[in-house]
């Protein structure tokens, strides 16, 4: 039914110029043109900021084709025929591999359908397998990002955990409560002692990306 709502709403006050909202409805053909802000790689991954009327932070491996399409500055469509892409640009396509600033997502893809609950929680263990300058990677599950309508696969994800204070507790890895919310921020976060540590985002990964 909110499905429904939203593609009623996206064909009522559509006209030329509205792609990306009809690109937020998830239909299959719709595609949107964006303008490539910021690039970063990290390990054999791209963080990608695109914004044209909204903005968006997405991640994709870091292909040859991926590298030559996502210039900053450069314009590139993207389509529906996946999940959340392709990224095209002359005839080149880049895949998306994960998700970040979840809460954007959460806005147009949210599977929601838990009542007056707006937290739900996931048992998950988590194995810090990559840290950077900003971020510790945590692998595991976390099935419950298929709340934002993406799921990799069990036991194929790295979150992308901010270095804070409030995400130090989670250092050692092992059990943990993965956190959905409907409303407010984080939209996905992780216990952590008294506090949560907010997920930055989501990557789908390959069992040899991180291998020690």
């Amino acid at each position: 039914m909110r499905r429904r709502a939203r593609l009623l709403a996206a064909f009522s006050v559509c006209a030329a110029g509205c792609s990306t909202l009809l690109w937020e409805t998830g239909l299959p053909w719709a595609q949107a043109e964006f303008r490539v802000t910021s690039v970063e790689q990290r390990g054999p991954f791209l963080d990608v900021l695109v914004a044209s009327d909204i903005e968006r932070r997405f991640f994709t491996r870091a292909t040859d084709d991926c590298l030559a399409i996502l210039q900053p500055g450069a314009s590139v469509t993207l389509k529906h025929s996946e999940p959340f892409g392709p990224f095209v640009r002359d005839e080149i396509e880049c895949g998306i591999a994960g998700l970040g600033n979840l809460e954007h997502f959460r806005g147009s893809r949210s599977r929601g359908g838990y009542g007056r609950a707006n937290i739900r929680r996931s048992p998950d263990r988590i194995q810090i397998v990559h840290e950077d300058e900003e971020y510790v990677y945590a692998r595991g599950g976390f099935s419950i990002a298929g709340m934002f309508g993406w799921s990799p696969g069990t036991d194929q994800v790295v979150a992308l955990l901010p270095k804070i204070p409030e995400c130090a507790p989670l250092a050692a890895g092992g059990p943990v409560s993965v956190l959905y919310r409907q409303v407010g921020r984080p939209a996905l976060g992780i216990a952590a002692g008294e506090g949560v540590c907010p997920v930055s985002g989501v990557v789908g990964v390959l069992p040899e990306d991180f291998a020690r």
